[in-house]
């Protein structure tokens, strides 16, 4: 799902992912607001924590809901200065 190596795009603080997990027709789309430096951090995460697990590198990155449930809905990063990365879970930083 997502990309590795990182280019050089991604080094921007002003780069974000906005991420959407789709639901039933009837119900509205989950958004999640993810800047690019801390989406880079889960990527990582999950790819030595794949790696640590089944020893080979993981043919998707995939990122679960749960792990970015404080990023929902969080547009407020589009406009703010403060550092988006209080909202990470501190595995990740």
């Amino acid at each position: 799902m997502l990309r590795t190596p990182r280019s050089d795009f991604e080094h921007r603080d002003d780069t974000y992912f906005v991420l959407v997990r789709l639901r039933a027709a009837k119900d509205c789309p989950n958004f999640f607001v993810v800047p690019a430096l801390v989406m880079d951090r889960i990527v990582s995460w999950h790819r030595n924590d794949f790696v640590t697990r089944n020893d080979r590198a993981p043919t998707m990155n995939t990122i679960n809901a749960s792990w970015i449930t404080d990023f929902e809905e969080a547009w407020h990063l589009l406009e703010d200065t403060s550092p988006a990365e209080g909202l990470l879970d501190e595995r990740y930083q």
